[in-house]
């Protein structure tokens, strides 16, 4: 009997066949309970070892938060800049380190951060060098005042003559002539020699050369007529050239080059005197009008 019972509790305990299921269990949980469950060996073989798995994920986020963004990142390379160029007058040519750029004002753009020569010229002007520094995303600005150019005269007076120009004594060159550089506008100029006085005003431009050389000795050809005031002709009127009594009008004469003083006078009628400037082309005859005296 003890062995009955030892045999039947044995086949109680080990006989899986006749061992009840759960009354909760299904047809499907009963084929996945087949399954054996994976052992422990297999999990550790397929997951990484925990270290390796931070390690990764610590590398990723680091890639990550270095990622360029889409936008290009900034150039290395300087900004450019620029420079504005007037003049006074305006109208000047600007040449940059010998370029031909254009005519004041204008404004020269793109130009590398540096150090340019600016060259401003005009005809009538005086040329003007200038040096810029151009800095990146700046404007610089030039605007110099051009002077205008000096006027070259050169003057003469013959035989042996002086020229005094707004006053002053010009001492002559190797050849007889005064040359020198004046301003523009107006002077007076006066040539003086034995035979003669000249005195004149001359106007000059930028930039212009004038030459005037004054002869004493070259003559000219002219005649001295007189008149009333009524226009009627005064003939037998004396005629006087730098005191000098020379004929009756009307009279041809030869005058030379120069300021003459001419007089002409009448009997019963009042003197008339005048300085006339003697020089080619000049109008004939001079006419003299004579006023008759009082009673």
């Amino acid at each position: 009997m003890a062995d009955d019972a030892g045999l039947s509790s044995r086949e109680e305990e080990g006989s899986p066949a006749e061992a009840s299921p759960p009354a909760d269990a299904s047809p499907g949980d009963e084929a996945l309970s087949d399954e054996p469950p994976p052992s422990a060996d297999a999990s550790s073989e397929n997951s990484p070892p925990p270290a390796a798995s931070s390690d990764r994920t610590s590398k990723t986020a680091s890639s990550a938060a270095s990622a360029p963004d889409d936008e290009p990142s900034p150039s290395s390379e300087p900004a450019t800049g620029a420079v504005t160029v007037r003049s006074d007058p305006s109208g000047a040519t600007v040449r940059l380190n010998e370029r031909p750029i254009g005519r004041t004002p204008l404004t020269i753009g793109d130009l590398e951060p540096g150090t340019y020569r600016l060259l401003l010229d005009r005809d009538d002007h005086r040329a003007r060098e200038a040096t810029v520094s151009v800095a990146g995303a700046d404007t610089a600005v030039v605007s110099p005042t051009l002077l205008p150019r000096p006027a070259v005269v050169r003057l003469g007076a013959r035989p042996d003559g002086e020229v005094r120009i707004d006053g002053a004594s010009r001492s002559p060159t190797a050849d007889g002539l005064v040359v020198d550089s004046l301003s523009p506008g107006s002077h007076t100029v006066v040539f003086t020699s034995a035979l003669g006085r000249w005195e004149m005003e001359m106007t000059l431009d930028p930039g212009e050369t004038y030459e005037r050389t004054i002869d004493f000795t070259e003559r000219v050809e002219s005649a001295v007529t007189a008149r009333a005031p009524d226009g009627t002709p005064l003939p037998n009127a004396t005629v006087t050239v730098d005191d000098d009594t020379v004929g009756y009008t009307p009279q041809r004469l030869t005058l030379r080059v120069g300021e003459r003083t001419i007089r002409v006078a009448k009997e019963g009628h009042a003197p008339t005197e005048r300085t006339v400037r003697v020089e080619p082309g000049m109008d004939t005859p001079l006419v003299f009008e004579l006023a008759p005296e009082p009673d």
